[in-house]
């Protein structure tokens, strides 16, 4: 009897780690898409996955703008490689510090985007600083495709 109790608790444990992905997203000074760039720049994921956050460059990181409740918190404080495991389902607006003033940012969409109105908010506002060009109102293009 309490084998077949261990043995179904071990298998469904053992079954939900088996469905978790890692995910890598780079921190570049020119990417794809151009200039101080994360890509991708935007990743929808499973609740359970885990995303890497890669310096690829210097002189980056990534800062949570908006969020879901309770959601993970972001903050990769300049380290050369941080990870993530997003449990909480929504949408993640994130920034790169030093160089918001280029647009550089990012979304990470966990399961659903039940919260995008409150992150188009955030969004709106991060948009305004923008002084470059050919970033103004690329996350706002990038955030409506989505």
């Amino acid at each position: 009897m309490y084998i077949k109790k261990f043995l179904t608790i071990f298998l469904l444990f053992f079954s939900f780690n088996t469905y978790a992905a890692e995910y890598v997203v780079k921190m570049l000074n020119i990417g794809e898409s151009g200039p101080m760039v994360f890509e991708p720049d935007y990743l929808k994921i499973s609740k359970g996955d885990t995303v890497i956050f890669e310096m690829t460059d210097p002189n980056h990181n990534a800062i949570l703008v908006a969020g879901p409740k309770g959601g993970t918190n972001i903050d990769t404080e300049y380290a050369p490689k941080t990870s993530y495991t997003f449990d909480v389902e929504g949408l993640y607006f994130y920034q790169c510090t030093p160089h918001t003033l280029m647009g550089m940012a990012g979304f990470i969409e966990v399961g659903n985007n039940a919260n995008k109105a409150e992150v188009i908010e955030a969004v709106n506002k991060f948009e305004e600083g923008v002084v470059v060009p050919n970033a103004k109102g690329r996350m706002q293009k990038l955030i409506e495709a989505n």
